[in-house]
């Protein structure tokens, strides 16, 4: 199984860089989209599933902010819009595909650019930490496709001696990523198989790589640790600030 994850920056934006030709390539057999920014009626389903792909869509209250979608190839069994949290579900930030018996979820979780924004962030962090602990917990097996906006370790983030106080790069956020792939029990697929510095998933259209940080993840819960095969990210795409996170998995059985 193959799945790939991408935050668009907008459908709009990602729209004339060739969003529709990069599909056409993809062997994935899942794909995640986050910040799609666009509404569930404008979204572009007929031209999807002519590419081969089911489609999707939560869109956010106000769908010019936030917004995720799960294109798969295969009819998922279920498909669940929001996680329970009103920050996320107000920004249409959480959709899950259910297959025979792993679940995949594309995930966008709020920036928080200033020093107000990231107090304010905490609640929803513990809350969202305690939602991982139960989902870790169940039988199914999870798959969580996650811009976080936010790097793990220093390996994560371009020159990071001199980056520390920048949004997603800040000690508060790298304790929230230990977190999350510590006690909340699910851990990082790329990072079990990828151990490469300047890995780096984001960094803005008109910058140099140094600058970039790894944003984006790949959550998966306990069961799923040894299913992991190979992991990376495409550097060469650019179809928004963020680029194309890819895994390969192989499961006990196929679901595909």
């Amino acid at each position: 199984m193959i799945i790939t994850s991408l935050n668009l920056n907008g459908l709009a934006n990602a729209a004339p860089r060739g969003i529709l030709n990069w599909l056409k390539n993809q062997q994935a057999d899942v794909i995640c989209w986050q910040d799609i920014r666009i509404s569930e009626a404008q979204f572009p389903f007929t031209a999807l599933e002519k590419l081969g792909f089911n489609a999707f869509v939560f869109d956010a209250q106000q769908p010019n902010q936030g917004g995720t979608a799960i294109l798969s190839r295969e009819m998922p069994k279920a498909v669940i819009r929001g996680i329970g949290i009103n920050e996320l579900d107000e920004q249409g930030a959480f959709v899950q595909a259910d297959f025979e018996d792993v679940s995949v979820a594309s995930l966008l979780f709020p920036k928080a650019p200033t020093e107000a924004s990231l107090a304010a962030r905490f609640d929803l962090q513990r809350n969202f930490l305690q939602h991982c602990k139960k989902t870790s917990a169940k039988r199914r097996d999870y798959i969580y496709c996650a811009s976080l906006m936010m790097a793990h370790q220093s390996t994560d983030i371009g020159r990071w001696q001199e980056r520390q106080h920048e949004p997603g790069c800040r000690p508060e956020e790298r304790n929230f990523m230990d977190m999350l792939l510590g006690p909340a029990g699910f851990s990082d697929a790329f990072r079990m198989v990828n151990k490469k510095d300047g890995q780096y998933s984001y960094w803005p259209l008109d910058e140099t790589r140094e600058l970039g940080c790894r944003f984006d993840y790949q959550l998966i819960t306990p069961k799923l640790r040894d299913s992991v095969l190979s992991a990376q990210i495409a550097g060469d795409i650019q179809l928004s600030p963020h680029r194309p996170v890819t895994v390969r998995y192989e499961f006990q059985r196929d679901f595909f």
